[in-house]
């Protein structure tokens, strides 16, 4: 706000001497007795400099970087058949780059009854999925412009004698939190940057059947 006040005052103060015919001699000796034509040069000059500051202030916010959260179902970015590892691309439609990203699981929900649309949340704490590209690392640390980057969401592993999907947290553990077994889920994320000024929220909705380990998008990843 004060940069704007300082920056409109001398604004004024120009404009007022561009069209003083006559300057009064007790303002000229206040301002060191400079002429009309130096105070101008001198408040232009000055409006200048001010003003590059300023319009990079304005740029600067606007030049962010543009987070797209994607789920593929052909190589390279998800195996469904042969691997059976499911994975997200993350993409940045920016104009500058995304540094530290990061993909954080906040919600599950499951089909509480085959016939009816009611889900219900499961019991876990929010956490963080594990990047491919950068393993072990909550944040990846730059993410540039058209050049995707590969997370990963699960894989189909034993638990329990059934086959299920282990989601891939950074702090993998054995108990029903971040394993799916065989149902109809809503998957919520929050994707983010530290250059960001709004995270991005995306859900995804999908079937799983642990019987021949069947994963299909119900509904495409979509933005929240």
């Amino acid at each position: 706000m004060g940069f704007l006040i300082f920056w409109g005052i001398l604004f004024f103060i120009l404009i007022v001497l561009l069209f003083m015919e006559n300057i009064d001699p007790q303002i000229m000796i206040c301002i060191g007795g400079l002429k009309k034509n130096e105070i101008i040069t001198s408040v232009s000059i000055i409006l200048a400099a001010y003003s590059a500051v300023f319009i990079e202030r304005i740029r600067r916010p606007m030049q962010q970087p543009k987070l797209i959260l994607k789920f593929k179902d052909e190589s390279p970015y998800v195996h469904v058949y042969n691997s059976k590892h499911y994975r997200f691309v993350i993409e940045n439609g920016g104009d500058t780059l995304a540094e530290n990203v990061c993909l954080r699981i906040t919600k599950i929900s499951k089909r509480h009854l085959e016939s009816s649309d009611d889900y219900k949340d499961t019991i876990f704490s929010p956490f963080f999925l594990n990047w491919l590209d950068n393993e072990n690392k909550r944040y990846f640390d730059k993410i540039m412009k058209n050049l995707p980057i590969m997370i990963g969401f699960g894989h189909i592993g034993l638990y329990k004698n059934e086959r299920a999907i282990f989601l891939e947290s950074l702090s993998p553990n054995c108990n029903d939190e971040h394993v799916l077994l065989s149902g109809e889920y809503k998957v919520e994320f929050g994707l983010n940057a530290s250059n960001i000024m709004n995270p991005k929220r995306y859900r995804m909705e999908f079937k799983y059947n642990s019987e021949n380990a069947d994963f299909k998008l119900t509904k495409d990843i979509y933005e929240i």
